[in-house]
C-alpha cells in the first residue's frame, strides 16, 4: 500500500512576515520526511511523492511549517486511516493562522 501525495496548497500563511516554508512527515510505521517548499497565500506545489504504507500502523500526515528562529509550527495532522482506498482524496489542515490544503490518494500499488 502506498500513499501518493499530488499537491500541496496555502490557503493562509502562518508566518505574518515572508513565505512559510512547508514540509510534511508522514508516519508510515517509520517517518518520511517530505519536504514541500516555500509558500505564499493562494500558491499550489505540485508534488508527486510516493511512500510506502506498512501494514498494520496508524498513517498521518503531519503538516509543518519551519522556522529558523524559534521550534517549527505544526499546521495540523491527517489520519489516513479514516480514508478511502484508490479515490483521490483531499484534507485541509488548520492551526489558527496556517491553512493548508493536500490532495492524495491511498493506492496499493505506485503509479
Amino acid at each position: 500500500m502506498y500513499l501518493h501525495i499530488d499537491s500541496i496548497t496555502c490557503i493562509n500563511q502562518d508566518d505574518y512576515s515572508g513565505n512559510d516554508e512547508i514540509y510534511m512527515i508522514i508516519k508510515n510505521g517509520m517517518p518520511h520526511t517530505v519536504n514541500a517548499g516555500e509558500f505564499q497565500k493562494g500558491q499550489t506545489h505540485r508534488l508527486t511523492v510516493d511512500v510506502a504504507l506498512a501494514d498494520g500502523s496508524e498513517h498521518t500526515i503531519e503538516v509543518w511549517e519551519r522556522d529558523a528562529l524559534s521550534a517549527n509550527d505544526l499546521i495540523g495532522t491527517i489520519y489516513l486511516n479514516n480514508h478511502e482506498h484508490n479515490t483521490d482524496q483531499e484534507a485541509v489542515v488548520d492551526n489558527g493562522s496556517g491553512v493548508y490544503k493536500v490532495w492524495f490518494k491511498i493506492v496499493d500499488e505506485t503509479h
